[in-house]
């Protein structure tokens, strides 16, 4: 009976070994994450422990303006915690203060001009005695006004007769009456279909539009006229002809430089929420909360969405939010309500002042990050850097798989569709992969994941169709607003075939997964919540929100695998580590891709700053014989990523499945030797 019992202890032991997967539908308390590799003073996350004043710049914030070449961007948050576990931020203790810097027009000869970061934009602080495009100079921010710079750029366009060349705020520039032999063009500028400049223009010549100023808007966009000392006039358009040639046998003028202001000027006097102005000069603007600032979850349904998701109602200045995190332990970031999403997200800066080396989800928001649970999926981090180029083997990207639940989880009838599990989740290249049975070798991308942003929501009518992608579509069939509740009839179709339609009402959800093998783990192929539906004089319309939408194909990644920049060095459950193959040049003004969208972006200045981007940038694989050979790739062009049923690889010797067999089998062996060398030893000694 002893042996048995030891034999049964030990076979448990082996059935019960396996990977802790960190899970983020847990309390951040609870789950075991990984530990994160980021400084704590790169961090755009604050959690208790770090200190209880947090400084946000625009090196560890990209919720603030940067101009990565220059290295310009004044504003600065400092946040004072003061005792977290009173949660509370007191009176004067959060700081926000924004200075002017001088920089160079993107085309150089129109000079330079005094810009200001405010709210994360880049604003006109001044036109100074340095800036060739103005009669003279003028400060606008000792007015209390500012103008958002729209275009800086020195780009080429080539407009040929006829053609427009659409700018910001609605105007448009055409170019008529263009004249190879004199030499000449005629240039105008045209807003709702008004003419309001035109000009004879030669090669070298600036076209300059001003106009005068005549209405402000608040901070909240809503206009009103005020009395304030304002310039008469002030340029709004400039623009450079290069010169007037011919191109594909067409006569056509190339522009080299357009700098664009808003004609539609913001007033920084209006009464902002927390923050109230403390001081405003010719070089900047202060503020400081007016009011103290709860930082716990209130009770009180009004700030919770109807899935239970927690809405801060912390705004610190128009756009600029706090987000808490459902703990025990204080955490919070402060975000940008209003980042529309294709906007460049940057993770914190390496410079020689500061030689950030290492980011994660706390310091990168391209990186995929759960606040509640405080996980995240990926780390890139630099071993060692020689001048500006990183040896091979240097650079490390390690991705772990999270155990993480749908956006739609919680919501009311979820749990009829199975969507309250969670699901295996990677990020790859600043995408998300689910795990396909849970396996690290086999991800499928998730193409749609609409959050609670407010920019993450579909209206449409009646008949209209939602192209989803990979030849996946949503349409409205019906919509009865008769019936109690109202419903829509939707229907999900891949190329043309319909796949499922059914009715669904107002505040439910339409779901749609395949036929799956028995035991496969697998996330839903569809998912959306009809949010609401509303009705119009002409048209009724259905908001959806929280949509998913997976790919079709199977990213297979193996063991010696090249992907990007990247060779697969280690896979394990719920664990891939790579580093890079090649040396990494950061060469001034580089923006050099490494995996999927993930890239570095280089200032393009002598002195090296450099941060990772959530951008695709230009390809720095070496050449196509050192690449291994791929069999049916698919869908390369779309995330970078090596997609194979097969690999074939020279200098690969075992696979990754192969070596998971064989630790496998070699744990086996060892607890059966020993299990055995302990039968013997008790079976002799109980022949004594």
């Amino acid at each position: 009976m002893q042996i048995l019992a030891i034999m049964i202890l030990l076979l448990a032991g082996i059935t019960e070994a396996g990977a802790n997967i960190p899970d983020a539908s847990n309390s951040a308390d609870d789950a075991k994450i990984h530990e994160p590799i980021s400084l704590t003073g790169s961090r755009f996350v604050w959690e208790e422990g770090m200190g209880t004043i947090f400084n946000l710049t625009p090196m560890n914030s990209d919720i603030f303006y940067y101009d990565i070449d220059s290295g310009a961007g004044g504003e600065i948050m400092n946040i004072d915690i003061g005792d977290p576990s009173e949660r509370t931020i007191q009176v004067d203790k959060l700081t926000y203060d924004t200075s002017t810097f001088n920089i160079s027009f993107r085309y150089r000869p129109f000079g330079n001009y005094s810009a200001i970061g405010f709210l994360g934009e880049k604003y006109l602080a001044a036109y100074t005695n340095d800036s060739k495009i103005a009669e003279k100079p003028v400060n606008l921010v000792s007015r209390r006004i500012l103008s958002k710079v729209l275009i800086d750029e020195n780009k080429n366009h080539s407009l040929v007769e006829g053609k427009n060349l659409t700018l910001d705020a609605g105007y448009v520039l055409r170019v008529r009456n263009v004249n190879i032999t004199s030499g000449t063009a005629v240039i105008s500028i045209n807003k709702n279909a008004i003419e309001f400049y035109r000009r004879a223009v030669n090669p070298g010549y600036i076209v300059v539009y001003e106009k005068a100023v005549d209405k402000v808007y608040s901070v909240y966009d809503n206009q009103k006229y005020v009395q304030k000392d304002f310039p008469d006039f002030l340029p709004v358009i400039a623009i450079h002809v290069d010169s007037i040639t011919i191109e594909d046998g067409n006569a056509a003028v190339v522009i080299d430089g357009i700098f664009q202001l808003s004609d539609v000027y913001t007033d920084i006097d209006p009464e902002y929420g927390l923050l109230g102005i403390t001081e405003v000069s010719e070089t900047g603007i202060a503020m400081k909360n007016r009011i103290k600032a709860g930082l716990s979850i209130p009770d009180n349904m009004n700030f919770v969405n109807a899935d239970g998701t927690y809405i801060s109602p912390i705004y610190f200045i128009d756009n600029i939010r706090l987000k808490l995190a459902n703990s025990t332990k204080l955490r919070f970031f402060v975000y940008d309500e209003n980042m529309p999403p294709n906007h460049e997200r940057r993770g914190s800066v390496y410079s020689g002042s500061s030689p950030v080396q290492a980011w994660d989800g706390l310091n990168f928001p391209g990186f995929w990050y759960d606040i509640d649970s405080n996980s995240f999926s990926e780390k890139l981090e630099i071993i060692n850097i020689s001048g500006r180029n990183i040896p091979k083997g240097y650079l490390r990207y390690d991705i772990t798989g999270i155990k993480t639940p749908l956006e739609v989880a919680g919501i009311k009838g979820s749990e009829l569709y199975g969507l309250n599990n969670s699901f295996i989740v990677f990020g790859i290249g600043t995408e998300k992969y689910t795990a396909v049975n849970g396996n690290s070798t086999e991800l499928s991308r998730i193409l749609i994941e609409h959050t609670d942003s407010q920019y993450d929501k579909k209206l449409f009518a009646q008949g209209e169709v939602w192209e989803l992608g990979e030849g996946y579509s949503l349409t409205i069939k019906s919509l009865e607003v008769r019936s109690d509740p109202w419903r829509v009839l939707l229907s999900f179709s891949h190329n043309g075939d319909v796949l499922k339609e059914s009715w669904v009402p107002s505040g439910g959800i339409f779901s749609y997964s395949e036929n799956v093998s028995s035991g496969q783990i697998k996330a839903p192929k569809f998912v959306t919540h009809v949010d609401a539906i509303f009705v119009g004089c002409c048209f009724d319309f259905a908001q959806l929100r929280y949509t998913f939408l997976t790919s079709d194909n199977i990213t297979r990644i193996h063991e010696g695998d090249r992907i990007g920049a990247f060779r697969v060095t280690d896979i394990e459950p719920y664990l891939i580590l790579m580093e890079n193959d090649i040396d990494i040049y950061l060469n001034p003004g580089g923006h050099l891709n490494l995996i999927g969208n993930l890239s570095f972006r280089v200032a393009d200045a002598n002195e090296l700053r450099f941060y990772p981007s959530n951008t695709r940038g230009q390809e720095i694989s070496e050449e196509d014989e050192k690449v291994p050979d791929v069999e049916n790739p698919v869908n390369t062009d779309q995330v970078g990523l090596v997609n194979r049923t097969r690999t074939n690889l020279s200098n690969k010797t075992t696979s990754a499945p192969e070596k998971a067999v064989q630790k496998s089998v070699s744990s086996f062996e060892f607890y059966i030797a020993a299990l055995s060398v302990l039968i013997l030893f008790l079976l002799k000694r109980n022949q004594i």
